[in-house]
């Protein structure tokens, strides 16, 4: 029978430490993984509302700057060309 040379048996010595480490912290890798798609999926969530609440928040901050915005020079002179057609100034 041929002996092991002492590297081969650090060898092997090393791969079953590794298969051990493995098997000792598989079942909890799996709990720290199922943790991780709960949490992954609650930030999710949590961003889209916050998404939609921002989108909201964009338009009713839209809508006032539109209704407190100065007018343009084209919509003055729109709005006296109406107000002139209305007082009847013009014909």
């Amino acid at each position: 029978m041929k002996m092991k040379h002492y590297l081969d048996i650090l060898n092997d010595l090393e791969t079953l430490k590794g298969e051990l480490s493995f098997v000792q912290t598989a079942p909890e890798q799996a709990v720290i993984a199922a943790y991780n798609v709960d949490y992954r999926h609650e930030i999710e969530t949590i961003l889209k509302e916050d998404i939609e609440i921002a989108g909201k928040e964009y338009e009713i901050a839209r809508k006032r700057y539109e209704a407190c915005r100065p007018l343009t020079y084209e919509e003055e002179r729109d709005m006296r060309y109406l107000t002139d057609l209305e007082l009847g100034a013009i014909c």
